[in-house]
């Protein structure tokens, strides 16, 4: 007597001549003709006769294991095989293999390099801003120094001399730092900057 049943697994023959196996889901009648409803190791659902099911023996009790399916996979596409000259394709599971440790450094390289690119964006950032307040106060002492010039506004000559030292010593600053900025000396570029800065808010520097 056929010993199928569900959540057996079993081995058949397809329309094509082909072995296939799967795992029992249910069963069925038709024109009174038993049939079982076998999940398909390739992912279909078939109506196939009782008659025409082999119970596949594991040997071992207990819930099926993935290691006796893919050995049961093996033996199917083997098989399969010899009758149609195919190739079986590799149904075993994929293996982890673990990163070597030249991909490791690798990996570790491109972690460090974008940390420098981060850390030299944040510089640039910090120069732009520096660039543009010191554009705005030299812009401001230009204004100033043009309405003198032109006698609508009046200061003292302590005053005079102070803002032409100012902008003396910005534009120094400046050639400074623009200088290093050239020989890539982001260090130096950033405390002339700094300087100027600092000079023209009447900060001393420490």
């Amino acid at each position: 007597m056929n010993q199928a049943k569900v959540g057996k697994v079993v081995k058949f023959y397809d329309d094509r001549g082909l072995m296939n196996g799967g795992v029992i889901k249910d069963f069925t009648r038709i024109e009174n003709v038993d049939y079982a409803v076998v999940n398909t190791f390739e992912g279909e659902t078939l109506p196939v006769k009782r008659i025409d099911l082999t119970v596949v023996d594991r040997r071992k009790p207990g819930p099926t294991s993935k290691r006796f399916l893919n050995e049961l996979k093996e033996d199917i596409a083997r098989e399969n095989q010899k009758k149609t000259g195919i190739e079986a394709p590799d149904v075993r599971p994929d293996v982890y293999i673990p990163p070597s440790p030249m991909e490791y450094q690798e990996a570790a390289k491109k972690v460090s390099q974008k940390k420098i690119i981060k850390d030299l964006e944040r510089k640039l950032e910090v120069r732009d801003k520096a660039l543009r307040d010191l554009e705005t106060k030299y812009n401001g002492m230009k204004e100033e120094l043009e309405r003198w010039k032109a006698g609508t506004m009046t200061i003292d000559s302590s005053q005079e001399l102070l803002e032409q030292e100012k902008l003396i010593f910005t534009i120094k600053g400046l050639n400074n730092a623009l200088f290093a900025a050239t020989l890539n000396k982001e260090g130096e570029m950033v405390l002339e900057l700094t300087k100027i800065i600092n000079h023209l808010n009447g900060i001393k520097d420490k």
